[in-house]
């Protein structure tokens, strides 16, 4: 074995790599409890393949937590335009409540380079669209509920019966 990989090696285990940990709050847990990431992951390229669609990922803010994917319709000027589709979990009053929802983003960044947009976007859309995730306003909820813990099975089928209706609404739509 040479010299050079020996000292990769020895850099290897003196150094180890930590994976990213993200952030987590209560909301979070909720989301993740209720599947809402595998219910994305599996039905989004279902019901989006006629758009060019990213995700799912999870954000995370104070007293909120989303699931959510990103899509835009295919073509070079249309890149203007995103939209956020996902499961948003917050905070009101003394309730974790879960909203079904959409969010319209529009391009924010001076420029437009299809090569790095095109490499970042799949990561994220907050370098572009300069936008942290957060909740929508109230006219683009399609569906809102509280969470309780004693319902969280039912509740995890209601509400990826309603993902998947929301997705197909959504090839409508485009």
């Amino acid at each position: 074995m040479s010299d050079f990989r020996r000292s990769i090696r020895r850099n290897i285990h003196r150094h180890p790599q930590k994976p990213d940990v993200k952030p987590s709050n209560e909301q979070a847990i909720i989301l993740a409890g209720l599947n809402i990431m595998q219910v994305l992951e599996d039905n989004a390229n279902k019901y989006l393949k006629s758009l060019l669609h990213y995700g799912p990922a999870s954000f995370v803010g104070k007293d909120w937590a989303s699931v959510l994917v990103w899509y835009r319709r295919r073509g070079y000027r249309n890149y203007e335009d995103l939209t956020l589709f996902g499961v948003w979990a917050y905070k009101a009053d003394d309730t974790i409540q879960l909203a079904i929802a959409s969010k319209p983003l529009k391009y924010s960044a001076s420029v437009y380079n299809a090569e790095s947009y095109n490499s970042v976007i799949k990561q994220s859309f907050k370098a572009y669209y300069g936008d942290d995730a957060s909740l929508p306003d109230a006219s683009n909820i399609t569906f809102e509920t509280e969470f309780d813990i004693t319902r969280r099975l039912a509740l995890r089928r209601e509400l990826a019966d309603k993902i998947i209706a929301s997705l197909r609404r959504t090839i409508i739509q485009f």
